[in-house]
């Protein structure tokens, strides 16, 4: 009896082992076919001119600038080669210049970046497997991430540095749960190089972490960490680089320090700003049915949540803003359904883990990339996509070239690029006429510094048809194709020797 018993308690053992194991596997998988999706889905996107200068491009000539020795130098909205460093403080991006000399394509930061947000499922199924009664719990929370349309929309929507902070957030927190302090100082210190309030949540984090677990050393030594990068980033490089953040005018109070004097001298002010807009941002909660409410980790959020909250644009709930929430909102759902199994109230009906996947399940289907209101509407035609490429084919590598925002992406790879109708010292013009989102020329003139996403783009047919009327009719300038809205301009007195026909 006693060996029978035993073989019995190492068969369960057993099960349960291989249990854990295929599991593990099944979130493996799980990633690495969202990964794929997410990548496919981004470069089909890519591939059909569907993304911008503005994000893709600009990250792309940043890299590109930095492989040739140009550390981070891309032009801006205004024709002029300024620091990336000026417009966000996400000096991650450096690390892909190695990389770039052995893929030099766009494509390489969108797949880098379709399979990191896809690893933050890994540390989160970590978390659910430490604090949750299942390993199946834990499974059904990390696909739950895999679901959520803000990771999903960030992963195949252009690129963008601070995607990249979403997974090594989810890490960093795993790792100070696991009190492996040197792994989470390098994951946490590598967020904080994607973007400069990024350490504001760290420090955060450090303070939620000293109250929590009664480690208040190592706590306020994180928090001291965090608050001073944030701090450097913000009074140190944006300002030296651009007179301060560029995106500062999109919020109320203009700047960091006036929002703080604000809250204190003008405290009315401030509550107006949060008005019914704002409530957008419970749609981030309701793929975990709010049950991230239910930790106190949610307070390391706080600082971009205060950011949207300030945010003169509404609509930056739905967007990239929003998705540096999402490692403390499926941080804190693990949390609080850990919590609430470890209670044991039997009369208390809690979400679980299940209703949880089946939530996120629901909304990925309504608004994920992939879901009822997916991808497919953007594409352009067939004819005008055969003329993008062909515009884009004439122009020589290397060459200065003006064009417009959706032309300007596949043209991101070299020194200068200007966004129409900025043309400078260009000798390529190449023109959507179509794509009537330009820069506005008399709001550039006159600015004193960088103000990105300030006034600066929007849709102008009237400029667009002035501009084109303008080129055809200029002695400077030779119309070198023309077919279907697609229009490629090269200067007369040229530095390039080459001749191009006019095709029919």
């Amino acid at each position: 009896m006693i060996v029978g018993d035993r073989w019995g308690r190492n068969d369960r053992s057993a099960i349960a082992t291989l249990a854990r194991v295929q599991t593990r596997h099944v979130v493996s998988i799980a990633s690495a076919l969202a990964a794929g999706a997410w990548a496919a889905a981004a470069l089909v996107r890519e591939a059909r001119f569907v993304d911008t200068r503005q994000d893709l491009g600009h990250f792309t000539q940043a890299v590109w600038s930095t492989a040739h020795g140009h550390f981070l130098q891309v032009t801006e909205v205004g024709g002029t080669n300024v620091s990336r460093l000026g417009i966000h403080v996400d000096p991650i991006v450096a690390l892909f210049a190695p990389l770039w000399w052995l893929w030099p394509s766009p494509r390489l930061l969108l797949t880098v970046q379709a399979f990191a947000l896809a690893a933050g499922a890994i540390p989160l199924y970590w978390l659910g497997r430490k604090h949750l009664r299942g390993e199946r719990d834990a499974a059904l929370v990390a696909i739950a991430y895999l679901l959520s349309p803000n990771v999903a929309w960030g992963a195949v929507s252009d690129f963008h540095a601070v995607c990249l902070a979403v997974p090594l957030l989810l890490f960093a927190i795993w790792y100070l749960s696991e009190e492996r302090l040197p792994l989470f100082a390098l994951t946490a210190g590598a967020a904080m190089l994607c973007q400069e309030q990024i350490g504001l949540m760290v420090g955060c984090l450090g303070i939620w972490h000293a109250i929590r677990n009664r480690r208040f050393s190592v706590g306020i030594i994180i928090a001291a960490a965090g608050f001073s990068v944030s701090a450097l980033d913000f009074a140190v490089v944006l300002r030296h680089f651009s007179g301060g953040s560029p995106f500062a005018a999109r919020f109320v109070g203009g700047s960091p320090l006036k929002i703080v004097r604000d809250v204190f001298t003008q405290p009315l002010t401030i509550a107006r700003a949060v008005n019914e807009h704002d409530l957008l941002g419970a749609l981030l909660t309701l793929p975990v049915l709010g049950t991230c409410f239910g930790s106190t980790i949610l307070v390391a959020a706080a600082p971009q949540a205060a950011l949207l909250l300030l945010s003169r644009h509404p609509d930056d709930w739905l967007g990239l803003n929003a998705l540096l929430l999402v490692p403390f909102v499926y941080t804190a759902a693990v949390l609080a359904l850990g919590r609430w199994q470890q209670a044991e109230r039997a009369r208390v009906r809690r979400p679980r883990a299940v209703h949880v996947f089946g939530a996120s399940l629901v909304i990925a289907a309504l608004v994920g990339p992939f879901g009822a209101f997916g991808l497919t509407t953007a594409f352009p035609h067939e004819s005008a996509l055969s003329a993008q490429r062909r515009a884009v084919a004439l122009i020589p590598a290397g060459a200065r070239v003006a064009a417009t925002r959706h032309l300007a992406l596949p043209l991101s790879a070299r020194r200068y690029i200007y966004l129409f109708p900025v043309i400078k010292d260009a000798d390529w013009v190449a023109v959507d006429s179509r794509d009537d989102m330009l820069p506005n020329v008399a709001y550039i003139r006159r600015r004193a510094r960088i103000n990105v996403g300030v006034n600066e783009v929007y849709s102008q047919p009237k400029l667009m048809s002035a501009e084109l009327r303008t080129l055809r009719r200029s002695a400077k300038w030779r119309l070198v194709y023309d077919k279907d809205g697609i229009y490629v301009f090269r200067r007369s007195m040229t530095r390039f020797a080459q001749n191009v026909s006019v095709p029919k």
